[in-house]
This record gives structure tokens, sequence and C-alpha cells, in this order.
């Protein structure tokens, strides 16, 4: 992927500065991840190294903007809310928050498009479209592997 970006910006870029490029590309990202990291205890300081990273000139030299989960959601969909909101970072809390409100229709919030002319060209909806497509593929790839194993609901 590196090297077909890199010959769009440059096609007439030559062998070996096209490898010198991708060896200090991997020496960057792999200090900027750091060492292996399975609980996630070092993500403040992972995401302060990518910041950091993004500001050298060879990587655009602007801020990494902090990642706001609801931004997509927020600039498309209205949300008609009747209890209240719930918004966190904790998976367990949205799960929660998706048990009550879908079983108890009082607390049911509603949503609809701010605009249903152009919703098909937001991040948002190319993004969950993209997820489809993936799943489909992967499936696709795994699906001769699951049907070897003993799996009840494949």
């Amino acid at each position: 992927m590196f090297e077909g970006f890199r010959l769009y910006v440059n096609p007439n870029c030559n062998k070996d500065i096209l490898n010198m490029d991708r060896e200090g590309l991997v020496k960057d990202i792999s200090k900027a991840i750091g060492e292996k990291d399975q609980k996630n205890k070092y993500k403040k300081e992972r995401i302060k190294r990518y910041k950091k990273l993004s500001l050298k000139e060879e990587y655009g030299k602007k801020e990494l903007k902090d990642y706001d989960i609801y931004k997509w959601m927020d600039q498309i969909v209205n949300e008609n809310i009747k209890f209240f909101r719930l918004r966190s970072k904790s998976e367990w809390l949205r799960l929660v928050k998706i048990l009550i409100f879908n079983v108890i229709s009082f607390f049911k919030n509603s949503y609809s498009w701010k605009d249903i002319s152009s919703y098909k060209d937001t991040n948002w909806f190319k993004f969950q479209e993209a997820v489809k497509v993936h799943q489909e593929e992967t499936t696709d790839v795994l699906s001769p592997t699951f049907g070897k194993l003993e799996l009840e609901n494949w």
C-alpha cells in the first residue's frame, strides 16, 4: 500500500529512495506503536507518540485531532432523546444502555437523518457500508475453515 501511495505522489521515484522511505516509515510507526500492550495500559502514551509523529514534515505536519466516537453520527443524525443520553467510552455501559432503551419503550430514543437527500454521501454511511463489504469478504474467506469446525450457528 505504501508503495502504491508513494508512486502515486512521485511516479518516477527510484527503488532505492522508495525502499529508504519505506524503512523510515516502518521504523517511525514501530517506535510510535511501542512495545506489546495487550491490556492497552499505555494507550495515552501511544497516542501522544502518534500525534508527535504527525507533526513531522513527512507525515503532513498537521496535529491529529482527538478521536470522537460520535462525531460522524452527530453530523448526520437527529436524536430525539426520551430519557437521557449516555455517552461513554465503556462498551459495557453502551450495551446496558441499548438493552434498557430497547426493552422499555418509554426510554426508546428515535433517530432521523438531518438531510435525507445526502446521507449516503457521509463518512458515517460509507464506513457502515465498507464494514458490510469487509464482513462479506471475510466470511467468504473463512467459510471453508469454519465449515470444518463444530460450530453451532455458522
